[in-house]
């Protein structure tokens, strides 16, 4: 899709709203620039009315520090760590979001922000973002994966995202692997962090950074397991480019090397240019890209 397409509701005020398990980040964009920013505790496991609640306060003050009012807003994406179901109006049960299982939060979100809301899958909003304003920029074909507490792929061709029959393309964190494990098992900063009794795989890299053996270890086979995912999927869909987000994807260089045993330089690997307001970037712009279902 060419960015001449997008048209005039590109010059409008549309907010972005990355929904995590530990935060939500909000922030209104308008002619593809982030023009403020917030971020405020989730509360995951208070209440359904209090992380609604939560969701609401981001979002206006996020509009209040743009300069501008709710009523100004033409449009707003909510990035979710599941894929959106029931015609992308319900937020699946999650794990990071327990209490808003089966929760119909579109229409709750509209009747709120007085403008329309489309729901989409955080990976996806990650890609789509790099791909309107970061690394992925004029790109084709592009694969997003954020590497953090878990993993995620969000899968843009022929400049659209590709979300499957089933909205679930690129949901591989769950695919059974021999041995009764999954693929996050194997590619997940909080399964790394386990291994040595830590808070978060950030907390190995920086051990391993100082020279621990162990820990030097479990990173070089975490490398090799995410240059498998990768050249995996480089052979499944052949991109031009892997965009790498997440929080371990800031300590690529200490397993750089692993990852490429298996990439072998058929692909380019790029560093998120956006950083975590990728999400909140690519759900604002949800709008100005096809969405197949009414909103």
């Amino acid at each position: 899709m060419s960015r001449k397409s997008l048209g005039e509701s590109r010059n409008k005020y549309s907010l972005g709203i990355d929904l995590g398990g530990t935060k939500i980040a909000a922030g209104v964009v308008q002619n593809l620039q982030l023009i403020s920013y917030v971020e405020r505790p989730t509360e995951a496991f208070s209440s359904k009315q209090r992380i609604l609640a939560n969701i609401y306060d981001a979002s206006v003050k996020a509009v209040k520090e743009a300069g501008i009012d709710l009523t100004d807003l033409s449009f707003a994406g909510l990035a979710i760590p599941a894929c959106p179901e029931e015609n992308g109006e319900v937020i699946p049960e999650c794990p990071n979001l327990p209490k808003l299982g089966r929760v119909k939060i579109r229409p709750l979100l509209a009747k709120q922000l007085g403008c329309k809301v489309a729901l989409e899958n955080d990976a996806n909003c990650f890609v789509l973002g790099e791909w309107f304003a970061g690394a992925a920029k004029n790109k084709t074909n592009v694969v997003g994966v954020t590497l953090g507490t878990g993993v995620g792929v969000g899968i843009l061709l022929n400049r659209q995202l590709y979300r499957g029959k089933h909205w679930q393309a690129g949901e591989v964190w769950d695919q059974p692997l021999p041995g009764g494990k999954n693929l996050e098992d194997d590619v997940s900063g909080r399964k790394i962090a386990e291994a040595l009794g830590v808070h978060s795989g950030l907390d190995v890299v920086q051990m391993a950074r100082r020279g621990n053996r162990e820990a030097k270890e479990i990173i070089s086979q975490y490398g090799r397991n995410v240059g498998w995912l990768l050249a995996f999927i480089g052979r499944l869909l052949d991109p031009e480019l892997f965009v790498l987000g997440g929080s371990l994807s800031q300590a690529f260089d200490i397993f750089e090397e692993e990852v490429n045993s298996f990439v072998k330089g058929r692909w380019e690997i790029w560093i998120s240019k956006l950083g975590h307001r990728a999400s909140v970037i690519g759900s604002a712009m949800l709008l100005n890209h096809p969405y197949p279902v009414s909103i």
